[in-house]
């Protein structure tokens, strides 16, 4: 958020657009709950990632502001008070406008389908979505970096143990799946535990750019998902 809101040019841009590319699914989701068709949430949010880059109106939310995910939803719903009139899925064919983000439309779609019914308010349910794709996204970074590596086994078979803090037989375990030492398998979860953590700070520290607002921001969003962050 910081290099996407300060400056302009390539790497702000670059920036911005890869913000967007996390909040995609959150924001598809916000529309379809609004009561907009597939087609409807679509154009509506290709036009809102359009005007957002085109004219940087990203950099007017500073830190001191409130947080990026605030700022973005207030920036919808501004969005849509003023649609225009006219139906926007008429735009279809050569008007549809061209975002310069991989947007997996059939797969929002898809994925919005199967979520279950509930009462909350689609404002809640923005904020629930948003937690989702932080710690998605933090665990498919640092599963790259276990990749690159060539320890994909390995992360694979601690992180689906992360929160087993009772069970004390999970290291024995482990160790026997993955032969080797238990202790190793201590150290190995301690490190993928911090390295979660340090990856998860980041992402946070990213849009508000704060320490204080940063351990908000964390807590936030474990309350909003229930189990304890990694430590």
């Amino acid at each position: 958020m910081v290099a996407a809101g300060s400056g302009s040019g390539d790497s702000a841009r670059r920036a911005l657009q890869e913000l967007l590319n996390i909040y995609q699914y959150t924001l598809y989701s916000y529309l379809r709950l609004w009561g907009l068709s597939h087609d409807q949430a679509r154009d509506e949010l290709q036009e809102f990632f359009l005007h957002l880059i085109e004219h940087s109106v990203v950099g007017v939310a500073e830190p001191a502001r409130g947080r990026f995910r605030d700022f973005l939803l207030a920036s919808l719903k501004n969005h849509l008070a003023n649609r225009r009139k006219h139906e926007k899925a008429q735009k279809r064919g050569g008007d549809v406008p061209h975002v310069p983000i991989p947007v997996r439309w059939e797969e929002h779609e898809g994925r919005f389908g199967a979520e279950p019914s509930t009462t909350l308010t689609p404002e809640r349910l923005f904020e629930q979505s948003w937690a989702r794709e932080v710690v998605g996204t933090v665990v498919q970074e640092v599963r790259a970096d276990y990749v690159a590596r060539g320890r994909t086994e390995l992360f694979d078979a601690l992180v689906t143990r992360l929160n087993d803090e009772g069970d004390q037989t999970r290291y024995v375990d482990l160790a026997a799946a993955l032969g080797m030492q238990e202790n190793a398998v201590r150290i190995a979860m301690f490190r993928l535990r911090y390295q979660l953590a340090t990856a998860l700070r980041r992402f946070v520290a990213d849009p508000v750019n704060d320490a204080k607002d940063v351990d908000g921001e964390i807590r936030h969003l474990f309350q909003i998902l229930g189990p304890p962050p990694p430590t």
